[in-house]
């Protein structure tokens, strides 16, 4: 229902910059930080220089009155065919993860550039990009969910031309979900006369009964 949808769109919206206006830039997070360097991505988030992703810490009181503290890594949109989207997650006090998880807007895939002509490493999720980073890749696709495997391969007609010019290496989380969006990738990719690999991490991942990149991080 078309009324549904923009009245959603029109909340998420709301929600976003109310969110966002009443967070903390990553810089002057130290808990942000804390958490980061708790999952070894400190260095990868903090030199990521990237205007379309931001990440900031926000924190208030729930109804009981406790503390309640969030991550939020917000994506830009580019206001034609994408609106910006935000993956909220909680953290304790000591900047360790807690259950809490929340998209708000509609995720999608999202591209990083910090060099040239390198290989993108494609993974699951923001934070395993950023694990990506952290063992060395310039560039990294996350998808940000596997149910944006079908967004992605929609995005090679429209950008042939970047796709014929770059390679990429699969790294997908080793759950069933992941295995089923890898094959559908590599596929699709291989079909299309790209340049794509699995990443040797997916094997290390397998043998040693590690989930996702960050995990293995």
């Amino acid at each position: 229902d078309i009324e549904k949808k923009a009245l959603k769109e029109e909340k998420d919206r709301k929600t976003l910059f109310a969110i966002t206006k009443n967070s903390i830039p990553l810089m002057e997070s130290n808990l942000c930080c804390q958490y980061l360097m708790n999952r070894g991505i400190s260095t990868a988030a903090l030199t990521l220089r990237d205007p379309r992703i931001s990440i900031y810490e926000n924190s208030f009181k729930d109804k009981n009155g406790n503390d309640q503290h969030r991550i939020i890594y917000l994506f830009q949109g580019n206001n034609k065919n994408s609106d910006k989207f935000a993956i909220i997650k909680g953290i304790d006090e000591n900047g360790n993860k807690t259950n809490f998880k929340q998209n708000i807007g509609h995720s999608r895939p999202v591209f990083h550039q910090s060099r040239p002509k390198q290989k993108y490493i494609i993974t699951e999720g923001v934070e395993d990009s950023l694990s990506a980073k952290e063992l060395g890749y310039f560039n990294f696709i996350s998808l940000n969910s596997t149910s944006n495997a079908r967004k992605l391969i929609d995005t090679i007609d429209y950008c042939s031309k970047f796709y014929k010019n770059n390679s990429f290496e699969i790294c997908l989380d080793q759950d069933k979900a992941g295995e089923d969006a890898t094959r559908l990738i590599y596929d699709t990719f291989k079909e299309k006369g790209l340049d794509v690999s699995i990443s040797e991490y997916s094997g290390i991942m397998k043998e040693l009964n590690i989930n996702d990149l960050n995990d293995l991080l």
